[in-house]
């Protein structure tokens, strides 16, 4: 597994990065602990709570 970055994340919506967050949290378990694909996802999933902290998704709110 590839780390995804925030700067890719930051162009994706809501929507898609909830779901590469569940979907990367659901393969997590098949990583054994210590492996390099472990180490990514885990760091996907950091990368995608802070593009989702960063991003403004309230409704009516004009993004630029």
């Amino acid at each position: 597994m590839r780390v995804l970055t925030i700067k890719e994340l930051m162009r994706s919506t809501r929507i898609v990065l909830c779901d590469l967050a569940r979907r990367i949290a659901n393969e997590l378990p098949k990583f054994s602990e210590g492996s390099l694909e472990r180490f990514n996802a885990l760091t996907s999933l950091r990368n995608i709570r802070h593009a989702l902290a960063r991003r403004d998704y309230s409704p009516g709110r004009a993004r630029t």
